[in-house]
């Protein structure tokens, strides 16, 4: 695997080893730091898009420069509002009385796609990724659409093993559906590791039994697809006391031990946080901690390293619903401040953010002030051609 970076992030291309170049920059000149590729959620408003909305939706992306986005997951354990807090308003008092099914230990799975996996997941009778790889296919757009999303994680190998298998499945599937377009070129892991796994045990079984079969699988299908995932971290200040984390240093290496394991994982792209920690300016003294022993990790490895910048602020915590819990991103100069900060470290390959449709989007309708969406997307396109 190699890679060219030009810092501030200007230029990219990701290649790897008889691959084309992924994640390919088309080379425009910009004087600010920037973001290239987004998350996207398939959220409610979206499923049924016609071809021409998913035209206007990309086209969109297209207009302030963004090069890739990674739909976040179409084989969901939390399938229709995506997160347990938001799966709340869905099922409301009778969520606490669900109970985990032994026989389903990753879920009861919603397919957005004509699955055949019949064992613990239903069919919910949408397909967007028909016009969504054909609207990118037109735009020279690149597409990296994320497996299994599981409801729970076990530091069991068995578990790990079986998660494996079970996303080798969705991804055969996806290939076979899906496979011709020139524009999926990566697999978004589901999975989210942090520091808070203190034994290095986790890691290892992670990587062993899980990141490491998968990645390999994939890639016996298709050799030219990206293999990756979205880890987090939190500071020893953003947890209670009694809440040990891992050290930069110690977390660096626990992936440095993860990448030792598994070859054909190709990289990681760290969640900076700072979302999450609402607009905290102490997560991003975090950042500057975690984020470059990171990026000499994966170097080390063969492996670039991108930061996942957070488009987003928790406007109360476990609001019960993403769209009371989660706004797009305030005040604005926040997100440039971790644009800046994060582009200018040495190493980076490049920043994408969570997430496009309903924080930047000028045509989300997922929540109730969706129309800052579009705020946020007409602040950055001034941004950037400032």
């Amino acid at each position: 695997m190699s890679l060219l970076t030009w810092f501030p992030v200007v230029f990219l291309c990701l290649c790897v080893a008889g691959s084309p170049d992924i994640l390919a920059h088309d080379h425009r000149p910009t004087l600010q730091p920037r973001v290239t590729g987004f998350f996207y959620e398939l959220y409610h408003d979206v499923l049924d898009w016609s071809y021409d909305d998913w035209g206007k939706e990309l086209e969109a992306m297209k207009a302030i420069g963004v090069d890739f986005f990674s739909i976040r997951s179409v084989f969901s354990a939390y399938f229709p509002n995506y997160t347990m807090s938001a799966n709340r308003e869905h099922y409301g008092s009778q969520l606490a009385a669900i109970p985990k099914d032994p026989k389903c230990p990753y879920g009861h799975f919603s397919a957005l796609y004509p699955s055949n996996i019949t064992n613990c997941a239903k069919r919910t009778g949408y397909n967007p990724l028909p016009h969504i790889l054909k609207q990118a296919d037109r735009l020279h757009l690149q597409v990296h659409i994320g497996l299994a999303f599981p409801d729970t994680v076990s530091a069991r190998a068995d578990w790990w093993a079986g998660f494996a298998s079970l996303s080798g499945q969705v991804f055969k599937e996806l290939h076979t559906l899906f496979g011709k377009h020139k524009s999926w070129v990566g697999t978004y892991i589901v999975f989210e590791s942090s520091n808070l796994n203190t034994n290095l045990d986790f890691f290892r079984t992670q990587a062993k039994y899980f990141l490491e079969p998968l990645s390999s699988s994939i890639k016996s299908v298709a050799p030219h697809q990206v293999v990756w995932g979205s880890p987090y971290y939190r500071g020893k200040k953003q947890v209670a006391p009694s809440i040990t984390v891992m050290t930069p240093e110690e977390y660096a290496n626990a992936w440095g031990t993860a990448f030792s394991l598994a070859p054909h994982f190709d990289f990681i792209a760290l969640q900076d946080g700072v979302g999450c920690a609402k607009n905290s300016t102490l997560a991003l003294q975090y950042v500057q901690q975690y984020l470059p022993p990171l990026i000499q990790m994966s170097i080390k490895h063969g492996r670039p390293m991108w930061s996942n910048a957070e488009a987003f602020h928790f406007a109360i915590h476990d609001g019960h619903t993403n769209c009371k819990t989660i706004r797009p991103v305030t005040p604005f100069s926040r997100y440039i401040a971790q644009l800046k900060e994060e582009s200018a470290m040495a190493g980076l390959a490049g920043i994408l953010s969570w997430e496009w449709h309903a924080y930047f989007s000028p045509y989300s309708k997922t929540c109730a002030w969706s129309s800052a969406a579009k705020n946020v997307y007409d602040d950055y396109k001034s941004y950037i051609n400032e």
